[in-house]
């Protein structure tokens, strides 16, 4: 049991986190629309005010190269904020495992096991907002209105999944180490999945973020990032591009053969095969009692998940 001075300074580490995850998320948010606004108000005749609708537009037409320049202002400060500990310490393993094809292989089954939960909760969730009156736009609605560009594919695909296990792996989640492995994974994770602002895409990366989070854990940050870009150009983007090209009946065998079949399945074998090991994990990596307590009465912590949630609600509308 953690003692107050423990608590203390758990709220003190973990508010220091958040903080600095919360000033990332902003970054990306507000530069992408400052910049937007930029763009659009040349294009006004006469009108100094920018419309949402046009800002809208602006943002789905140019989303890479918005993206791109919010990234790299998002990373200035994260080279800025961590300064030295970025190489020395939240980029370090100081105990790696090498890794093995079986589980690079395990864990490309499990993102299209999640790939696949996630297409199947989304008709759901869009299903309960319509019956409470409500339209959803969900992130997934709003990539296929995207065009995509070699901008797009390069921030979605490479440079956003890099940044991303710099910031929840590399200084968030080892930020966290010292309170316990199982700790540091999930509250990581469960960061990484408000951060994506949207309630089905949150849990897809939730879970995507446990299992980064165990791989950089356990192994090494750059095989994090390997699986990261893995996900997000290969299984994301390549693999739809391959099977774009085919019938959409074809298209439909595909995905139940490749997302549902060898993800699903295999997915769900792999976790009830690895579900001892997986429970021994966490209870040998579990963290003194009154830690999580002490996370969430941590004020910056609550913080970032709130203004994250309100993100969410906005791709709620009214319907009329």
């Amino acid at each position: 049991m953690l003692t107050k001075d423990e608590k203390h300074m758990v709220r003190k580490d973990i508010g220091r986190t958040s903080r600095f995850a919360l000033i990332y998320a902003l970054i990306l948010s507000v530069v992408a629309i400052v910049v937007a606004v930029g763009i659009a108000m040349p294009h006004l005749s006469g009108d100094a005010a920018v419309s949402p609708a046009e800002l809208q537009k602006v943002m789905t037409q140019r989303s890479g190269e918005l993206s791109l320049i919010a990234l790299a202002v998002g990373t200035l400060f994260v080279l800025l904020k961590r300064r030295g500990k970025l190489f020395s310490e939240d980029l370090r393993n100081p105990e790696p495992h090498p890794m093995s094809v079986k589980v690079l292989l395990a864990c490309a089954v499990l993102f299209m096991g999640f790939q696949a939960l996630s297409s199947g909760i989304d008709p759901i969730i869009k299903w309960i907002a319509e019956n409470l009156g409500f339209s959803l736009s969900t992130t997934t609605d709003a990539l296929g209105e995207m065009p995509v560009t070699p901008y797009l594919l390069l921030y979605v695909g490479i440079l956003g999944p890099i940044m991303e296990e710099v910031v929840f792996r590399g200084v968030v989640m080892n930020s966290f180490r010292k309170y316990g492995k199982g700790f540091a994974i999930v509250t990581s994770a469960f960061l990484f999945g408000i951060f994506h602002g949207d309630f089905n895409q949150g849990l897809f990366a939730f879970a995507c973020g446990l299992v980064f989070g165990y791989v950089a854990m356990e192994y090494s940050i750059k095989w994090s990032m390997v699986l990261h870009i893995f996900n997000n150009f290969v299984l994301a983007n390549v693999l739809g591009q391959i099977t774009g090209m085919f019938s959409e009946d074809i298209q439909t065998i595909l995905w139940f053969v490749i997302f549902a079949g060898i993800g699903g399945l295999g997915g769900l074998v792999i976790l009830l095969c690895k579900r001892k090991a997986i429970g021994n994990y966490l209870r040998e990596n579990r963290s003194a009692r009154g830690t999580v307590a002490a996370c969430w009465t941590t004020p910056s912590y609550l913080l970032f998940i709130v203004v994250e949630l309100m993100m969410m609600v906005q791709a709620f509308s009214k319907m009329g």
